[in-house]
């Protein structure tokens, strides 16, 4: 789970009370709502806030991330939102209402959040030795090793294994890290940001 750097909230949202009813805000104020949306997308890179599959205009939704059932006064706070994919079993439909508490859950927003998390070659997410107990938690509760995420980050760890062969060149390397890990020419970054990272040696790989 990659770091995502706040840009400034919609101005259109500058009229807006946090704690006004998210379902009557979206339904009233259409324009503003798609402005927060097309925002969100461009500070991820188009990459969903958990699992950082790729994502769309049309094939994500707005997430709250304390859940807007049980926190009114964030509804409409920017500071509370990101976008989530749609797949039903993981990330944001599966954390659903869980109201998470301080040390059980660190946002994608947190300056933490990219030392929590490696890959093993079969695509499994584990928890560094950086807070094992959070990301454990939230491995559990987004459900981030559902096998069609596991499987899908299994092919792009052995693809950019082996497009690295057993002697990679620098040359390799680099060209690599261009194609799996840079922002590209329509400011978007390839999925599995961190996952092609690791792989490629830009971030630690320990497990806990």
């Amino acid at each position: 789970m990659r770091k995502i750097d706040r840009k400034k909230p919609p101005a259109c949202l500058d009229q807006v009370k946090p704690n006004h009813d998210w379902d009557q805000f979206k339904q009233s104020n259409r324009d503003c709502y798609s402005s927060i949306k097309q925002s969100l997308l461009e500070e991820q890179f188009f990459l969903c806030c958990y699992c950082e599959s790729k994502i769309d205009l049309l094939d994500c939704h707005v997430e709250h991330l304390k859940p807007k059932s049980k926190n009114q006064e964030l509804h409409c706070d920017y500071s509370n939102l990101a976008c989530s994919c749609q797949e039903p079993h993981s990330c944001g439909h599966k954390k659903a209402n869980w109201d998470w508490q301080d040390d059980e859950f660190r946002s994608p927003h947190d300056e933490e959040i990219g030392k929590l998390f490696c890959f093993s070659l079969d695509g499994v997410i584990e928890p560094t030795e950086h807070n094992p107990l959070i990301a454990k938690k939230m491995i559990e509760k987004l459900n981030l090793n559902h096998d069609s995420l596991r499987s899908r980050r299994e092919r792009m760890a052995k693809e950019i294994i082996t497009t690295l062969g057993p002697e990679p060149t620098d040359e390799i390397r680099n060209i690599l890290q261009v194609i799996y890990t840079e922002i590209q020419p329509d400011n978007r970054l390839p999925e599995f940001h961190s996952l092609c990272s690791q792989y490629l040696h830009l971030k630690p790989s320990a497990p806990a």
